[in-house]
């Protein structure tokens, strides 16, 4: 399976909302509120180049992104279809191999994807406050 990581023209702004908003994934999220088209139009159109796809066959299976005030902490989510094939671990490398600041996310505790795939790929476990734990990836470069 060949994957590629991809900027997010406006040709996949579409694909990130209705998979940030699939009721599959949706529990995952911190912030569970519905996004309509206007919104991630308008999101996009500033945020958009601090967000990748990723590509399998010509098809996006699923995104990374570099939110917040200083662009350093993760969000992610994969097309339920291709869990467990490697895309998280594949987009979190790409984004960390091409970073030169840390990195973190903060995960919920019952989501235990998430909690594996952070730990899985060199995050080191920070806080754990109410339901979340933070997860910092400290830069060598």
């Amino acid at each position: 399976m060949c994957m590629e990581l991809v900027e997010c023209t406006n040709q996949y702004w579409e694909f990130v909302r209705t998979l940030r908003i699939d009721p599959r994934v949706i529990g995952g999220f911190i912030n569970q509120s519905y996004i309509s088209k206007n919104d991630q139009k308008k999101f996009m159109k500033k945020k958009s180049k601090f967000f990748r796809i990723c590509i399998i066959d010509k098809k996006p299976v699923g995104y990374i992104g570099l939110i917040g005030v200083n662009k350093d902490e993760i969000t992610l989510c994969v097309d339920p279809f291709y869990h467990n094939k490697g895309i998280g671990s594949f987009m979190l490398k790409e984004l960390t191999s091409r970073s030169s600041i840390n990195l973190w996310s903060k995960v919920k505790l019952k989501n235990k994807s998430s909690i594996k795939l952070f730990e899985k790929n060199g995050f080191e476990k920070g806080l754990v406050k109410g339901n979340l734990i933070y997860y910092y990836f400290k830069n060598e470069k």
